[in-house]
């Protein structure tokens, strides 16, 4: 361990070893609150993104990448933009076994898809909220897939599940229960 370096950094490259970690608790920034990712594609394993708040992707914001995300969860981010996660331009984004829980946003509660394309299996979309996209909300983008997901108890001004425009959205064996449409106040950064 390098006695310079961030505690933060310390817990990503734990985190991108494999080891479970905290990332980023309580930061507050433009862009990526928790995790940002310029034109890279790491695979990021067992992070707990928790109460981290920014304009763009209050958990995670992703440009022009192709991050793999396993077994992460994203909880209590709040942003304008994509509370939990803010994809653009992402081509080939991929999230397995993740979980997206009571994260606030004005636009896309729990992610927000923009220009681009991501797959997400057997995740878990809880009590998130926003003006729009509940749990998603994909603008100009996709293929957006969701397989094996659960919607559960997500609210939005309009489409609690996901709010699709312009966009190719796939929905493959998935549940949603208990979500529905909500005077949601846009978030507050």
């Amino acid at each position: 361990r390098d006695d310079d370096a961030p505690e933060s950094s310390v817990r990503a490259a734990r985190a991108a070893a494999g080891s479970p970690a905290l990332a980023a608790e309580r930061s507050r920034s433009r862009f990526g609150g928790g995790i940002l990712l310029l034109t890279a594609a790491p695979t990021l394993r067992r992070l707990v993104i928790e109460s981290n708040r920014s304009e763009y992707g209050g958990g995670l914001y992703a440009l022009q990448t192709a991050p793999t995300l396993d077994d992460c969860r994203f909880v209590k981010n709040t942003a304008g933009r994509g509370a939990g996660v803010y994809l653009e331009q992402t081509d080939g984004a991929r999230f397995e076994r993740c979980r997206f829980d009571s994260n606030l946003g004005a636009i896309g509660g729990a992610v927000a898809l923009i220009q681009g394309g991501a797959e997400f299996d057997s995740c878990w979309f809880e009590a998130n909220r926003a003006a729009e996209g509940g749990a998603v909300h994909i603008l100009d983008g996709g293929p957006a897939r969701f397989a094996r997901s659960v919607f559960y108890r997500n609210e939005a001004g309009e489409g609690s599940v996901a709010l699709a425009l312009g966009s190719v959205l796939e929905l493959v064996s998935c549940t949603a229960v208990g979500n529905g449409l909500a005077d949601t106040e846009p978030a507050t950064i």
